[in-house]
């Protein structure tokens, strides 16, 4: 039985249809949680991040603009938004239980000037993180974060292998100069 289009669901959901809401959660919650694991390589994390992308269409409507790009278009782009969120979040988290391990290592290491030496490179390389521009980033996170192939990271973002690489290139060399300007 055809419930209509993605674009007339979500027109539907946003206006308050929940029937709606719910055929269009069942035609895309997978595809969306597929994203998301694409990125944050965990399947608790990926469902949450679904959750989120759902819960940002009932709270949130507005932000769809039909004239930019198909329904399915726009939830993908939410789910790797959110998945990239995600994943920086974690990556923030470790470097911090990072730090919090050196630190309390410091208390028993035999050279407390290596302890000092890493929290202040871990905390150098995220703030040069914050910094680079996101589509460097992103390929940063997917990369090495992400644990994804260059070929693979192209087939996610959809865009050229040469894309990707050179993405990374200028990533890994904006990185190593905002590393070098301390």
């Amino acid at each position: 039985m055809d419930h209509g289009s993605a674009e007339d669901l979500l027109t539907r959901a946003i206006a308050g249809d929940h029937d709606a809401f719910t055929l269009l959660y069942r035609q895309y919650a997978t595809s969306v949680r597929g994203m998301a694991f694409t990125v944050v390589g965990d399947r608790a994390q990926a469902e949450e991040v679904a959750q989120d992308v759902f819960l940002e269409l009932l709270c949130a409507p507005s932000k769809y603009d039909a004239a930019r790009g198909s329904a399915r278009s726009w939830l993908m782009m939410l789910a790797r938004r959110r998945a990239i969120d995600r994943a920086r979040a974690t990556w923030s988290v470790r470097a911090r239980d990072t730090i919090t391990a050196a630190r309390e290592s410091a208390l028993t290491a035999p050279d407390p000037s290596e302890e000092v030496e890493l929290i202040m490179t871990v905390t150098r390389v995220l703030d040069a993180m914050r910094r680079l521009r996101p589509e460097h980033s992103e390929v940063l996170l997917l990369t090495y974060l992400g644990d994804m192939s260059q070929r693979d990271v192209a087939a996610h973002l959809r865009v050229p292998l040469g894309t990707v690489k050179s993405r990374l290139y200028l990533a890994l060399a904006a990185l190593r100069r905002l590393l070098a300007d301390g």
